[in-house]
């Protein structure tokens, strides 16, 4: 999907008129009605924006293979935002973009779930004072956080969708909008990285070092890959919706507010499984 290819030459005659809404993918000048071949503005070829045919790689997946497709529309996600979003003048299947959401969405979980299981793994096997998971309720508080995070991977794209609907757009568009919204989550894709850290600790796990690196090492990954995932909402909402600079960042800013606001609520889970928990304990206790 490369809009500054320019070695093709101009089409003979006039072309079909780009749609509302269109606009030149290097210098932004507003294309609708455009019967040219090329940017007033900037020379720039406008094939891409005329072609009937979906640019997003992850569409054509069966034809170029899932790898393949899955990594080049997380490049194009994360690093080209502004050419991604030229997809908004065309067809975008909603399906395609949950499928690559969830995909995605198991890249995130899948180290989260890696750590819980070792944890829990180490914790019945080393019967140590030093090894953290020994401690009273460790393993329900353990269990309790991984809900957590499943469901915040799970309602956090929903979400986000909401502030893709904008009243200057139609109806068409905005359902474009939020399905492109989905693809915003490529840096989802990272994740995996945690397992490394994982494997380099796992000799150091039966003691409180290697515990309370994992434990911190960990979330600070998941802390830059939720920062990389707002930049490219925003992104996305910049070269999606095309409002002013200060309605975007209202509404990125309200965004930013719901996901804290969804994260605390969330909270509740392992919070609510910690208080049971204790509750057990100190029935088993009394029973004792």
């Amino acid at each position: 999907m490369d809009a500054r290819e320019t070695t093709v030459p101009d089409e003979v005659g006039p072309l079909p008129a780009l749609p509302t809404g269109a606009r030149c993918p290097d210098c932004t000048y507003d294309l609708r009605g455009s019967t040219s071949a090329r940017c007033p503005e900037c020379g720039l070829l406008l094939d891409v924006l005329r072609s009937l045919q979906p640019q997003i790689a992850w569409a054509r997946r069966s034809e170029i293979g899932w790898f393949r497709a899955y990594w080049k529309t997380v490049w194009n996600a994360c690093m080209r935002p502004k050419l991604f979003c030229l997809e908004m003048l065309r067809p975008v299947s909603y399906a395609d973009a949950q499928a690559f959401r969830w995909v995605s969405a198991l890249h995130a979980v899948v180290p989260v779930l890696s750590l819980a299981v070792i944890l829990l793994a180490l914790g019945a096997t080393f019967d140590s004072d030093e090894n953290i998971m020994n401690e009273p309720g460790a393993g329900w508080t353990l269990c309790g956080m991984v809900v957590w995070f499943l469901l915040m991977v799970a309602l956090m794209p929903g979400l986000a969708s909401y502030f893709f609907q904008s009243k200057c757009l139609t109806t068409e568009q905005q359902n474009r909008a939020i399905a492109l919204s989905y693809y915003a989550w490529a840096p989802w894709a990272a994740a995996p990285v945690s397992l490394v850290v994982i494997l380099v600790l796992l000799p150091f796990w039966c003691s409180n070092l290697g515990d309370a690196v994992a434990l911190f090492v960990l979330p600070c990954v998941y802390i830059g890959i939720s920062a990389a995932v707002a930049l490219t909402l925003n992104g996305f909402l910049k070269h999606t919706l095309q409002r002013p600079a200060f309605a975007r960042l209202l509404r990125a800013g309200v965004l930013a507010v719901s996901r804290f606001t969804l994260m605390i609520v969330l909270a509740c889970v392992p919070l609510g499984v910690f208080y049971l928990m204790i509750i057990a304990e100190s029935l088993r206790g009394s029973s004792e």
